[in-house]
């Protein structure tokens, strides 16, 4: 999944956008920690226990955080680990958002 991200963001390098890329994980996480060092900025949360499918309460608290450092830039855009970008996703994305801004 991380790799087709990848791709998509270098697809959007490749424009005339700057991005920054923040990953927000649980402590215990390395296989994500591993991965995106040296391609973003990592905050790890506290871990927490997911209860039945979520465990919303501290999903929510991840997403404030998400949120919280970001209110510097004009557009914010969350993708869960679990969702597979293809190489032109986020260029399309941000094409389109241009188009409602």
């Amino acid at each position: 999944m991380y790799k087709s991200l990848i791709n998509s963001i270098n697809n959007l390098n490749e424009s005339s956008y700057v991005i920054d890329l923040l990953v927000i994980t649980i402590k215990s996480d390395i296989k994500i920690i591993n991965f995106w060092k040296n391609k973003a900025s990592i905050i790890t949360v506290p871990n927490y226990i997911i209860k039945d499918r979520h465990n919303f309460k501290n999903l929510t608290k991840k997403f404030n955080e998400l949120i919280n450092q970001s209110k510097n830039y004009d557009t914010l855009i969350i993708i869960e680990s679990d969702v597979y970008v293809k190489k032109n996703t986020l260029y399309n994305l941000i094409e389109n958002l241009k188009k409602i801004i």
